[in-house]
């Protein structure tokens, strides 16, 4: 079972996506986004790639007890990295396969048969090197629901002749491990909290420093004797639980 370094606990937010915004304009009106999962996708493989550690706050330590409110340095550092998810050279591919008719008369043109046979073999390409990659998951089927397109981090796969899986980071499940399944017979995507997708993609990243950090950590040695110093520089309440220091 290749996997990544990447984990969901130790790597992924430990709030849910919640937010709420109106991205784009287009001739059926406002696209209202259901969250920023791409923002947090991306900022997850951010800090992952950087070396640092992702912001230890949960839902409860935010104001609205949801997720960063707008104008918070660690919202808009999501925001921005939202709209780079969306506008990159491969995201014509949310329009493209959302519209694409699945036909069982023509199954080479379904998204399904497009993501077994070109998509996923990109993502084992990328894993089998240690590096997580970012999917857009198609689950609308007109223009007018394309915001029922998701976009996960993947970090981890299996496969042999009767199945597929894949093991990602969904920021609408905090702290979980989420698994993608399709069998050889089946051309759609079951995922382990329950959507089904009828296929997906690996979207284009390029790093970013993150621009936001919660938690400054020093270490001094005496000895025998190690000490550590965590000290709380972000905008909300943070949680030591989830640094790695040796006990």
């Amino acid at each position: 079972m290749p996997k990544t370094d990447f984990t969901p606990f130790k790597h992924g937010f430990h709030f849910g996506n919640n937010f709420v915004n109106k991205i784009i304009s287009t001739s059926f009106g406002k696209i209202e986004s259901r969250g920023r999962c791409g923002g947090m996708a991306y900022a997850a493989l951010d800090y992952f790639f950087s070396g640092i550690s992702v912001p230890s706050h949960e839902s409860k330590d935010f104001p609205n007890g949801n997720c960063p409110p707008d104008g918070s340095l660690l919202s808009d550092y999501i925001y921005e990295r939202t709209i780079n998810s969306l506008f990159t050279l491969y995201s014509f591919k949310f329009f493209d396969w959302t519209v694409q008719k699945d036909s069982e008369k023509s199954i080479r043109k379904s998204v399904g048969y497009k993501t077994k046979i070109e998509e996923f073999s990109k993502l084992k390409k990328s894993i089998d090197m240690g590096n997580p990659v970012v999917l857009g998951l198609i689950g609308a089927r007109k223009a007018s629901e394309i915001t029922k397109n998701h976009q996960v981090v993947a970090y981890g796969y299996e496969s042999d002749s009767d199945n597929i899986k894949v093991y990602i980071y969904d920021s609408n499940f905090p702290d979980k491990e989420v698994i993608l399944e399709s069998s050889s017979y089946d051309c759609t995507f079951r995922s382990s909290t329950g959507q089904e997708w009828r296929g997906f993609f690996v979207q284009e990243y390029h790093i970013k420093k993150p621009k936001y950090i919660d938690i400054d950590t020093k270490i001094t040695r005496e000895e025998t004797l190690m000490r550590y110093l965590v000290k709380n520089i972000g905008q909300f309440p943070s949680n030591i639980k989830y640094l790695d220091i040796p006990k």
